[in-house]
């Protein structure tokens, strides 16, 4: 199963899941930064010609990295949703 494929059913998932709002926003934008692949504009220029961090990960990173980094959204969204 290729990792898009896995970040779209992670959202189907997540709607299944108890998480408190603060919880459910952060493993959404999360799950938003790992899947982004940011398509180059010819008008768009980055300050500095570096790419915003939120880019960064799908577009420079392999699919083990982002697995990787979506597994690690899912236990701090956990720990973050267990908080008081």
């Amino acid at each position: 199963m290729a990792l898009p494929d896995l970040l779209n059913g992670a959202f189907e998932f997540i709607d299944g899941l108890q998480l408190k709002p603060a919880a459910r926003v952060y493993l959404l934008d999360m799950l938003a930064t790992i899947e982004y692949v940011p398509h180059p504009h010819p008008f768009h220029h980055h300050s500095h010609g570096r790419t915003p961090a939120r880019h960064r990960l799908a577009a420079g990173a392999n699919e083990k990295i982002q697995l990787t980094a979506m597994l690690g959204a899912f236990k701090n969204a956990v720990e973050i949703s267990a908080r008081p």
